[in-house]
């Protein structure tokens, strides 16, 4: 099975232009959704509602960056995310101080930055054959069993 090193390799060697049929076709030889929809397979944990599947997404936004930043990796996605989590504290502390951004901008510029660091993330955890939906429900998981109140300490009972 091809990984990302693979495939630009692959570019290089043919001179190919990285573009949508190559990135899509790419995907398809190396059955990448598959993959991701095997790594993204819910647990079989009983919750409060059906979990969400983002896995579709996580691959759309792939073969986006793929087409658009072919020498995308790992640490260029990590970067982003700090990037953008820059941007998202200084909008909050701009307008906690009072010296720019109203209310409504504050929001639309939060939704913004959010957002890109959700896909910085889920970029990162493809070049980490990570599934971010696995990786949320699972973390989920263990977080949702913590109580912060009744064992502040730890979250959890001593042993527990």
């Amino acid at each position: 099975m091809g990984t990302l090193q693979d495939f630009r390799e692959t570019l290089k060697r043919e001179g190919a232009a990285t573009n949508v049929a190559s990135v899509e076709r790419w995907f398809e030889d190396n059955h990448i959704v598959d993959r991701l929809a095997k790594l993204c397979s819910p647990p079989d944990i009983p919750r409060t509602g059906e979990p969400i599947d983002i896995t579709p997404l996580q691959a759309d936004i792939a073969t986006w960056a793929h087409r658009n930043f072919p020498s995308e990796s790992a640490w260029t996605c990590l970067l982003g995310v700090v990037e953008e989590i820059g941007e998202l504290s200084h909008i909050e502390l701009k307008h906690h101080m009072g010296i720019r951004y109203e209310d409504d901008e504050v929001n639309e510029k939060v939704l913004d930055a959010v957002g890109d660091i959700t896909i910085f993330l889920m970029s990162y955890c493809t070049h980490r054959n990570i599934c971010f939906t696995q990786a949320v429900l699972d973390v989920w998981e263990q977080v949702r069993k913590r109580d912060w109140r009744k064992y502040p300490k730890t979250g959890k009972p001593i042993g527990g």
